[in-house]
Parts: structure tokens; sequence; C-alpha cells
């Protein structure tokens, strides 16, 4: 995935990268709350100031959306597609791991969230795809 990355033409929209930081910043504190702490909590236990913290989201936030644009259109040309079905069940799995936060499995219900799981799981199908293609 890095090499088609690193190959393609693909801009990261400023738009989508913000989007991204937002995404890994709640999924951390969601996480986080799961576990009996806040984020605030983990970064006194790394040891990272949230001025770093948030340099380091913003570098993998950048990466991931170059990363997904690439696999996206990997899938579209490929005809790659996840059935419903399977955004239910992963949902329903998910909704078990969060079941002690309300705040999660409210999340789970928003249409944003379920559409992002959808694009998750169609990376990892296009991932699958790749490995495959290249193990022939």
């Amino acid at each position: 995935v890095e090499a088609l990355v690193k190959s393609s033409k693909v801009e990261a929209p400023a738009i989508l990268i913000e989007d991204q930081i937002r995404f890994i910043r709640q999924d951390m504190e969601q996480n986080a709350k799961a576990q009996g702490f806040t984020l605030e909590d983990y970064l006194k236990q790394s040891g990272q100031t949230e001025e770093e913290w948030m340099k380091e989201v913003k570098n993998l936030a950048e990466k991931r959306v170059k990363a997904s644009l690439v696999l996206q259109i990997l899938a579209r040309d490929q005809k790659i597609e996840v059935e419903d079905e399977i955004v239910e069940a992963k949902i329903n799995e998910l909704k078990e791991v969060y079941k002690k936060s309300k705040e999660a499995l409210e999340s789970l219900k928003n249409p944003n969230v379920r559409q992002d799981i959808k694009n998750r799981l169609t990376i990892e199908k296009t991932l699958n795809f790749l490995v495959q293609e290249n193990t022939k």
C-alpha cells in the first residue's frame, strides 16, 4: 500500500485530513473511556503533551487519508464492494465491545460512522485483493 501511495499522484484534501484527525481523537477518547480513563490520562502515561500527540495524529491522519483514497480508487476500478450484512455484523461486534459506553453506542447510530465502517471494510477487502493478486 505504501508503494501504491508513493507512486500515486493523490493529494490528501485538508478537509479529509481534519475529519480523520477528529475521528482518531474521538476513537482514542472512546477507547480510553471504555477502559476507564481519559485521553489526558493516556497522554500523562505516555509522557506526551497534547501538542506532541496532535502532531503525530496529523501525520497519521494524512497517511491514512492518502492510503484510503488510493485504495478507494482501486476498489472502484476493481468493483470491490462490501455487502450491508457485513457492515451490520461489524456494527454489532462494535456494540459488544463498547457496551459500557453509552456515548460510543450512540455514535454507532450516526450515518457518518456507519459509512466510515463500510469504508474501512471496503479497504480491508481491497487489501485482501492486493495480497491475493501479489501472491499469485
